[in-house]
């Protein structure tokens, strides 16, 4: 199996590589090895990696160098590797209450007028004079048929004798008319006014007082 590799530039310069396959399995808080050109070998999270246009790897960290080199007849110790420490920061969110202002709320009252259409009755009396020109025995009683009320009228006629004769009946009638009328009717509604205060003003400080009109 061919292994492919990706070039690694550090922040202060440094040159190294990491193995593809590697990179792409690991997990973002995962740790991958970079191999530095001078045999150095750095543990970095896989996330700390900047992928560049040009292909290679940008590795934001400045990894110092090796204090020295080995001798050539000295064996390369494979323990010797730099761990350089990867700091991250978190936000912590908490909430508090405080006070952006105060809403103070008064009613007043408006008055306005309005035409309101009504309908009223009232009664009128009807008076019919019906001539009657009888004599009668006795006199009749004011009696009712109906919504008309009948009033005998009498009088006296000079005669050889005197007889009592009916000179007319009132026939009185009561009816109902209805007629349209219109009559001002004044009305009264409340209308809230709300007022906005500043944090910390006092009631004492922001009363306005309120005029009724009428």
């Amino acid at each position: 199996m061919t292994q492919s590799f990706a070039e690694v530039i550090t922040a202060n310069g440094r040159k190294g590589s990491i193995d593809l396959d590697e990179l792409n399995q690991a997990a973002s808080t995962d740790l991958v090895r970079v191999q530095m050109a001078d045999s150095q070998q750095i543990w970095i999270v896989s996330q700390t990696l900047v992928r560049q246009s040009e292909g290679h790897y940008l590795l934001p960290i400045a990894v110092p160098e090796l204090p020295e080199h080995p001798k050539l007849n000295q064996a390369l110790d494979e323990s010797i590797m730099t761990v350089i420490p990867v700091i991250e920061e978190q936000a912590v969110i908490s909430k508090r209450l405080v006070e952006g202002g105060k809403v103070r709320i008064s009613k007043v009252v408006r008055e306005r007028e309005e035409t309101v259409h009504t309908t009223l009755a009232h009664q009128e009396t009807e008076v019919i004079r019906e001539p009657v020109g009888e004599f009668v025995s006795e006199p009749e009683q004011i009696r009712q048929e109906g919504d008309k009320v009948i009033v005998p009228v009498y009088e006296e006629v000079l005669v050889v004798e005197k007889r009592l004769r009916l000179r007319e009946r009132l026939i009185i009638t009561k009816r109902t008319v209805e007629m349209e009328q219109d009559e001002p009717v004044l009305l009264r509604a409340e209308e809230a006014i709300v007022e906005r205060l500043e944090p910390g003003a006092s009631h004492a400080e922001t009363d306005v007082p309120v005029t009724k009109r009428g």
